[in-house]
């Protein structure tokens, strides 16, 4: 067997720390959230698997390609499951940290259901290990990487997948040059090209997140997720119970549900952009029931709190509401 040797000499490559902490050191690394979904799948091999209705696809469709029976339960309108099936011992419940709100949920969950509960942190970066449940998260949701995933076992697993090669990083370079358009496009490729092949997490993503400073970004969630909800708290609909988080938990964003359905484009007119949650729920084929989930769906607003933010961005969101509100 040939060795390949280290390369000596030539042009220099971008330059990225080569070591340090992905913060998730104990997880197995892979390519995305739903390979992470995959692999625990293909672990266990269930014969049934509950989920939330109000979720996206991309939980859907590893059980599709596993040809795996799912079936949705309903949730309240703090985001808690209404009733919890007597599970075989053959069955996985999943259960959703909206927002990175629910961590608490997890916990019981978790005590409950033991190694057949699957967390899905992908709104929940800082959350770790369960101890004796499933979980994973989702790198992109958080961070300016390509790709990124990490998966917390009951079991062991060997971390020998080959490190993922499929991802475009275009739309990363082009938004420093401020060239929103033309990076936007590179990042819907690289979201199409977030697949289900099993693969370790790339290179790229280990190495951006060496240089990530997450001490810094959990302390601006937690700050901006607090000057948004001091002012807006007596317009949003949804319990305390949710905009009350465990003093650790980092938001992923700042849920607020108004009256009525709000009008995305009054905010992307003013250079705010909001992510539509799961708008696959309002196509969902239903007789008549979770009602709540698509009234979540079409009608709550997830307001950005990322690092990249500062006091007079948020002011600039306040004051949006505000006037759509009023």
């Amino acid at each position: 067997m040939t060795i390949k040797q280290k390369t000596i000499g030539g042009f220099f490559e971008l330059e990225l720390p080569s070591k340090g902490s992905l913060y998730h050191d104990g997880a197995l690394a892979l390519a995305n959230g739903r390979v992470c979904f995959k692999v625990l799948l293909e672990r266990i091999k269930p014969t049934k698997v509950y989920l939330p209705f109000y979720s996206c696809d991309s939980l859907i469709l590893p059980l599709l390609d596993a040809k795996i029976p799912y079936e949705f339960y309903a949730i309240n309108r703090a985001f808690d499951p209404i009733g919890i099936p007597l599970l075989a011992e053959s069955e996985l419940f999943v259960y959703i940290n909206y927002f990175g709100l629910k961590t608490q949920t997890g916990y019981k969950l978790s005590r409950l259901l033991g190694q057949q509960l699957v967390m899905d942190n992908t709104h929940a970066f800082f959350e770790e290990s369960y101890g004796i449940s499933w979980a994973f998260n989702s790198v992109r949701k958080f961070f300016g990487v390509p790709d990124g995933g990490f998966l917390y076992s009951p079991q062991y697993l060997a971390d020998n997948y080959a490190a993922n090669e499929q991802i475009i990083t275009q739309h990363l370079w082009l938004g420093l040059f401020d060239k929103k358009d033309d990076a936007s496009k590179f990042y819907q490729q690289n979201e199409a090209a977030q697949t289900l092949d099993i693969r370790g997490m790339s290179n790229i993503t280990k190495q951006i997140l060496y240089a990530v400073k997450f001490s810094d970004v959990a302390r601006a969630r937690k700050k901006y997720f607090k000057l948004l909800d001091r002012v807006l708290r007596p317009f949003n609909q949804l319990p305390p119970s949710v905009l009350n988080p465990l003093t650790e938990a980092v938001p992923f964003c700042y849920p607020l549900l108004l009256t009525g359905t709000i009008d995305r484009t009054l905010f992307s007119e003013r250079n705010i952009f909001i992510p539509d949650l799961w708008k696959e729920v309002l196509s969902r084929p239903t007789e008549g029931g979770y009602q709540l989930e698509k009234m979540m769906a079409q009608n709550l607003i997830a307001l950005p709190i990322d690092h990249r933010l500062d006091d007079h961005d948020v002011q600039r969101m306040i004051e949006c509401v505000l006037k759509i509100a009023s």
